[in-house]
């Protein structure tokens, strides 16, 4: 391929992004039939996510596995014991733990510390478990992997009007290589940003008012599904570690702002989003480029590969369960953020983090596969697969798929996503698209001004990929 590009001087310097290469690692730390198997609690006395997230790849390079990072000082992971020695005072490590942690000590720890903390000893103690069977004997929701009692129409096909804005039919889904496409496939590092959205009584009545304790229950759920996608990508030999970080009760000049969301239609997001990321300085454009800007900055400031933003709207009962036009729970194919209620339809409190999960796969490019998702997911395709087990006509896919149900496979300690084969592409697990190679100019070559013309291979003869190269004038 060929292609004349305007430059004016310097160094030339090319940047990859969408195959931008990740070493394909084998981590013996995670076992493919425990997800409790090695599962440890890491202490650092880092004071920063950008140094937090260092540590992470540390241990990655030493063959173990952070999955969810929950402050700078405590994350969880998979790490065999006998690395322990390797890793101990190195990189800001100060204690690795694979039982609970001692209750005593809970008092002491800050309180996004003692959210992770809790999560990993319900872990270890199986206390999660044993919830979640309860609450399935007593047929509050299926069984894992299984359709509810009434499925729950998860429907987020507003993301489809973002297409547009990013120069791309729906039809004709494909890789979009631009400058604020912060979720490109889920491997490497990610930054998660929760807004609990909080309504403060200037515009709309202040109805329902975030609880500590609600807001505690769906970080928590947060983490989990979060810590379910990093098992899930190790069983393909990927390294996958979120950074969580949440703006709630403790952040009133972030979160406050005039509407009360569950009182308006989902078409009505911009106007909350827009005010709490003016609330944070990012005032300029689209609600869409507010929080693209955003997420970027979160890039640099947690230092990850990707970011997106979650917006979680408050809507205890006897509130509705739904915005007014119908709508619940969504993502925008790609991103820049998805939106959730704090209940979802009819799925129980309990299983936020199987919504949460699903749409967060939607932030890196997974398609719905449900039939009444309609026909239009059966023709999309992404990094070159199309998304053929879409449930309806003309597909008539048959596989079980975190896609169709929010289904995870197994009980006890062993859950991880069902995914496809074609969800596994789409979200970048398996099938990346090969790397282009620059025939000429050389990389970092020096070139003079005016047009510069670029020639590469695109190693593939796919018809159905298309190459996509990020070029930055130095």
């Amino acid at each position: 391929m060929k292609h004349l590009i305007p430059h004016r001087s310097g160094l030339l310097l090319i940047c990859y992004l969408y195959f931008a290469i990740y070493h394909n690692l084998v981590f013996s730390q995670t076992d493919p039939s425990d997800f409790t198997k090695n599962f440890c609690l890491i202490e650092t006395n880092r004071n920063s996510f950008i140094d937090a997230n260092k540590t992470a790849n540390y241990i990655k390079e030493m063959g173990a596995l952070v999955g969810v990072i929950g402050t700078p000082t405590h994350m969880i992971g998979w790490i065999a014991p006998e690395k322990y020695s390797q890793l101990i005072w190195n990189e800001g490590i100060v204690s690795i733990l694979w039982d609970e942690y001692p209750s005593s000590l809970l008092s002491v720890l800050d309180p996004d510390a003692k959210i992770i903390v809790q999560y990993f000893n319900s872990v270890i103690s199986g206390e999660i478990y044993q919830k979640l069977q309860e609450q399935q004997s007593a047929g509050s929701w299926g069984p894992q992997g299984c359709i509810p009692t009434v499925l729950p129409h998860i429907d987020y096909d507003e993301y489809l009007k973002n297409l547009v804005g990013k120069g791309v039919q729906p039809n004709l889904i494909e890789s979009v290589c631009e400058s604020n496409t912060n979720s490109e496939y889920m491997r490497g590092t990610v930054a998660c940003m929760l807004f609990f959205v909080e309504s403060d009584g200037t515009i709309d009545t202040n109805l329902y008012t975030w609880t500590n304790a609600a807001q505690t229950d769906l970080k928590t759920q947060a983490i989990d599904a979060w810590s379910i996608w990093s098992y899930t990508a190790s069983q393909y030999g990927h390294s996958l570690t979120a950074t969580v970080y949440w703006y709630d009760n403790s952040s009133p000049s972030v979160i406050n702002q005039p509407y009360e969301p569950i009182t308006r239609p989902s078409s009505n997001d911009y106007l909350w989003i827009s005010a709490i990321m003016n609330n944070l300085g990012f005032s300029f454009g689209t609600h869409f480029d507010r929080v693209h800007a955003f997420n970027t900055w979160t890039r640099s400031w947690a230092g990850t590969d990707w970011a997106y933003s979650a917006f979680l709207a408050y809507n205890p009962s006897p509130a509705p369960t739904e915005f007014t036009n119908g709508r619940s729970a969504y993502a925008y194919y790609g991103g820049p953020y998805t939106q959730l209620l704090y209940r979802n339809y009819n799925w129980p409190v309990s299983q936020f983090f199987r919504v949460f999960g699903h749409e967060t796969a939607h932030i890196f490019h997974a398609f719905d596969e449900y039939a009444s998702s309609g026909p239009g997911n059966c023709s999309v395709s992404f990094n070159g697969v199309p998304n053929s087990n879409y449930q309806g006509a003309p597909c008539n896919g048959l596989l079980r798929c975190v896609m169709i149900n929010n289904s995870f496979s197994g009980s006890g300690g062993n859950r991880r996503w069902y995914t496809c084969p074609f969800t596994d592409a789409h979200i970048g697990l398996t099938d990346l698209n090969p790397t282009p190679s620059l025939v000429s100019p050389g990389n970092g070559s020096t070139v003079p001004p005016g047009n510069v013309n670029f020639v590469w291979n695109r190693n593939t003869s796919n018809a159905a990929i298309d190459s996509y190269l990020r070029i930055i004038d130095a």
